[in-house]
């Protein structure tokens, strides 16, 4: 992933928006995993270790190569809006 190194322009606001704009898709990303979670019965210490799984496996890192590559896609699209409007 090469989020931030693909960005327009050289400057502080840029970085600012890129950074913001990631934290939010990371949350967004994060909420409506964890809801789906929960909606299959997961709660409390259940959804904590789910959490913890998800980003910290022992195993292959596929589910969270894949939650990382939504939070990007999301992001990339945030950044490009948040462009144009400028």
């Amino acid at each position: 992933m090469k989020f931030f190194s693909a960005l327009p322009g050289n400057n502080d606001i840029t970085a600012h928006t890129a950074i913001a704009c990631f934290l939010a898709a990371a949350h967004q990303t994060m909420l409506e995993t964890l809801q789906e979670a929960r909606n299959k019965g997961l709660n409390g210490p259940h959804l904590l270790g789910y959490w913890h799984r998800l980003m910290e496996p022992t195993g292959p890192r596929d589910r969270r190569e894949k939650f990382f590559t939504k939070v990007v896609e999301q992001a990339d699209s945030l950044v490009s809006c948040s462009f144009s409007f400028g």
